[in-house]
């Protein structure tokens, strides 16, 4: 069952829904711990794959943790 919102005296309860525009945009390297923050998870994401192939050759796009 969804959480549901507190009510409001002029509003009924509703569903608290998944936001992407409040969803964090970084992916994060799991070895050396580095933040790669963008406007969109995408973009982050691809930030820290360059990252780990230049530092982190061995270990190539398993070195990202994306919370998405």
């Amino acid at each position: 069952m969804p959480a549901l919102r507190p009510l409001r005296e002029d509003k009924v309860s509703e569903p608290i829904t998944h936001s992407v525009a409040r969803e964090p945009k970084f992916c994060k390297c799991r070895l050396c711990h580095e933040y790669f923050y963008a406007d969109t998870i995408a973009a982050a994401r691809v930030a820290c794959k360059e990252h780990g192939e230049r530092f982190h050759p061995d270990w190539h796009v398993t070195n990202c943790y994306c919370p998405d």
